[in-house]
């Protein structure tokens, strides 16, 4: 176990870490059993852009798996989660292609990949006719982010980055998303999750 404070190392599969200097709403203890959830979850993304790049599918991390690639350079380490974002028409195109090769169940907000008992939340998104705006088809989502509707420039060009020791598609300008959706403090304040899963950092 290891309380998670500025310059403390911890580690993710064969990556190790060194925790940022960050104003925290609490304090956190990463235990072994979080490395090895998040270990699983990595594996499940390698797979899950391995199959993307094979069927043509484009996708890019969203949310606070963006942010944690940004401030952790993988996952924030209090997350059990990680989140993507697709086109409609992607996520149409995955259900029929990918069948066989994962669980997809599709919900109101996108999908939900699973391989063996690891899940990847797929939000879905649409392009708003007439305009460049892009807004998750859920609309509870849409209402429960307000600030996080992307114009379609924000998600194109995607460019390549490190997520721990893989390469994971994002958004060309993922900074500028972050403090929209986060908060122009993003990369030095963390808020820590309480019981019910939301909109952390």
């Amino acid at each position: 176990m290891t309380s998670l404070i500025a310059g403390c190392s911890y580690q993710v599969g064969v990556v190790t870490h060194t925790f940022p200097q960050l104003s925290m709403s609490g304090s956190y203890v990463y235990t072994t059993k979080q490395a090895q959830h998040l270990q699983a979850i990595l594996s499940l993304l390698s797979y899950f852009d391995t199959l993307c790049e094979d069927k043509q599918l484009e996708y890019v991390i969203c949310g606070n798996t963006l942010l944690g690639a940004l401030r952790h350079d993988g996952f924030i380490p209090w997350l059990d989660y990680v989140t993507v974002e697709m086109r409609d028409t992607e996520i149409e195109r995955l259900h029929r292609t990918c069948k066989g090769l994962a669980e997809i169940k599709q919900t109101r907000s996108g999908c939900i990949f699973r391989v063996k008992g690891v899940t990847l939340e797929v939000l879905a998104v649409t392009t708003c006719p007439h305009t460049e705006l892009r807004i998750y088809t859920d609309p509870a989502l849409t209402q429960q982010y307000p600030n996080y509707r992307n114009s379609y420039t924000d998600i194109h060009p995607r460019r390549r980055a490190v997520f721990e020791n893989i390469s994971l598609w994002m958004p060309q300008e993922s900074e500028l998303l972050c403090r929209r959706l986060f908060g122009a403090t993003c990369f030095t304040t963390a808020v820590l999750p309480s019981r019910s899963r939301g909109l952390f950092r």
